[in-house]
């Protein structure tokens, strides 16, 4: 163990200075008091020498009286005489007054050494406390003025450090505020000339314009209809094509029949003026002519919601008319075979609807349902059943390039359950190459359209908030029933289209990017691309009731295999050539 070492304090000068006078004070005073007391001892002493001698004195004289008679001798301490009793008497008596004054005189001596002592000693000992006391109050003094010296240089040390310190980064900050300003004002010139370059761009811009004006007034006032399309175009070679050139130049090759350049003049036309509301009722009619009737009702309703008319809506009616007249020659199922494993695909004939938070909704619709928008479809077929994970098994079994896990995902076992643990990516660029090779066909992913069209029953929908019903525990397994598991397919109640488990048991996957609705009308809308996040619908077994509902959407990773996500398929419809003249 190691030793530790106190070092003694060290008692301060003018404390020791002090003891030191109080102790010599202190001593005095006691000798002053001996030798009082040794006086005090002499005069007792001498008191009893003097009793002692007066009462041998008395006794002798008394004897001698008794002897002599009234003669006798008396001897004092020099000489001896022969006296009377009488005068005996009076020089003893005489010796008496003697003797006692000088008592007296050592006791007004002892008495005036005791008032010395009395008031003297603490008279010298205050003297020299004080005089201690002075010194101890100057060391003090000079301790504190050291000490506030000491301090007042420490406290100016941090003082002019703090300074320093705050005047670097006064410094500091005023050099990059300069610098900031500096940078201000490069941004500032930036922008003036850049400004500039605009306001130039602008008169160009204008002059161009105006340039541009008197061309097309010049252009306008011409009568031949072929000298007009040759103006518009000799603007669109030169760079100076305007909105409305584009407008004019598919009016005119529209009244030339020339329906496809027409129609690609008027989508000029709203690049950059979307809702120019002129442009949509020729463009209809130009894609209706061409007989892209989907196309020209989608340009119609927008024609309506810009210019609302009962020419167009007239003309609506007829082309949705027209559009819905179903294709007779289609089969209602088509059942396909892999190696003993069949398959169910329903057709799902084209039609209009209302797609996101519809009033049957209800207070459980989501934002990202809304604003619900018109839809048209056109004829798909889709699986009967999410696909199973014998069929799984069945198409990617016969790769050796896939692994185990490709072979089998699945968390809940069980042939006649739903395939999951899937991600997007293993569906739609392993599995559906593998299945359309096998069967020669064009099997897909739903749009989000498609899928939510036939959940709600398609043509045949009556409107329930779940696919098949209102009652989800008849159509759906969900958290409330499932016991957190999935279910073999076609356990409860199919919808209106005959289509097994699109509420619940798992999410099903969608072709489409996640994204916001709008409220135009669209034509078999679809989000395309590879991005991180695809659509999924319908709820699984441990969704609660507001998201087994037909509207709800959700979203996952294009990479993510879950154990409550599968898919269902769909598979493209080829109309023959005569069915294709009717639609």
């Amino acid at each position: 163990m190691g030793s530790s070492t106190s070092t003694p304090s060290k008692t301060p000068k003018g404390n020791n200075d002090a003891s030191k006078t109080t102790r010599k004070a202190k001593i005095i005073y006691h000798i002053i008091a001996a030798a009082l007391i040794v006086v005090s001892v002499i005069c007792v002493c001498q008191l009893c020498l003097v009793h002692s001698k007066l009462k041998q004195t008395k006794e002798q004289i008394e004897t001698l009286t008794k002897a002599s008679g009234p003669r006798c001798y008396f001897i004092d301490e020099n000489n001896v005489r022969l006296m009377t009793v009488e005068a005996a008497q009076k020089e003893f008596d005489a010796y008496i007054d003697s003797q006692s004054n000088l008592l007296t005189i050592f006791t007004i001596l002892i008495t005036v050494m005791v008032a010395l002592l009395g008031v003297g000693a603490p008279i010298f000992i205050n003297r020299e406390q004080g005089k201690a006391n002075k010194e101890k109050i100057g060391e003090e003094m000079k301790k504190q003025k050291k000490d506030l010296e000491t301090k007042f240089k420490k406290a100016t040390d941090r003082q002019i450090k703090k300074a320093t310190k705050q005047i670097k980064e006064t410094e500091k900050k005023t050099m990059d505020d300069v610098e900031k300003k500096g940078e201000e004002i490069e941004t500032a010139k930036a922008r003036i000339d850049e400004m500039e370059k605009k306001i130039a761009g602008i008169l160009t811009d204008v002059g161009k314009m105006q340039e541009n004006y008197l061309a097309l007034q010049t252009i306008k006032q011409e009568t031949d209809d072929d000298k007009r399309i040759a103006g518009y175009e000799d603007l669109v070679t030169k760079g100076r094509a305007s909105s409305d050139t584009y407008y004019e130049l598919g009016r005119l090759y529209f009244e030339k029949k020339q329906y496809t350049t027409a129609s690609e003049n008027f989508a000029k036309a709203v690049e950059n003026r979307e809702n120019y509301a002129e442009v949509y009722p020729f463009w209809a009619d130009a894609l209706e002519a061409q007989g892209q009737l989907a196309k020209a009702w989608e340009k119609r309703e927008k024609a309506i919601m810009l210019n609302p008319n009962e020419k167009d809506l007239n003309k609506r009616d007829s082309l949705q008319e027209r559009i819905l007249t179903p294709a007779s020659s289609l089969p209602e199922t088509e059942t396909i075979e892999i190696d003993e494993v069949k398959f169910d695909m329903k057709l799902v004939r084209k039609g209009i609807f209302t797609m996101g938070a519809t009033p049957e909704q209800g207070s459980d619709a989501s934002d990202d349902e809304k604003p619900a928008h018109q839809v048209i479809v056109s004829n798909y077929y889709i699986g009967e059943t999410v696909v199973t994970q014998a069929l799984w098994k069945v198409v990617m079994g016969n790769n050796p390039l896939h692994s185990e896990k490709d072979k089998d995902p699945s968390h809940f076992k069980g042939d006649n359950r739903p395939v999951e643990c899937v991600s997007w990516k293993d569906v739609t660029l392993k599995f559906i190459p593998e299945l359309n090779r096998m069967t020669g066909r064009k099997f897909r992913l739903p749009t989000e359209a498609e899928w939510e069209f036939a959940a709600r029953g398609g043509n045949n929908s009556k409107n329930y908030k779940f696919s098949g019903g209102n009652g989800i525990d008849d159509v759906a397994w969900y958290n409330a029933n499932s016991n957190g598991e999935t279910h073999p397919v076609k356990g409860k109640k199919p919808n209106e289209l005959g289509l097994y488990d699109m509420s619940g048991n798992v999410w099903e996957w969608c072709q489409d990017l996640f994204g916001n609705f709008s409220s135009d009308s669209r034509v078999d809308p679809i989000v395309w691309g590879l991005g991180k996040s695809h659509v999924s619908r319908g709820g699984c077994w441990g969704s609660n009731t507001k998201r087994c509902r037909v509207a709800s959407r959700n979203v996952g990773g294009v990479d993510s295999p879950y154990y409550n996500l599968g898919f269902r398929l769909v598979l493209d419809v080829c109309l023959p050539q005569e069915e294709e003249k009717k639609a």
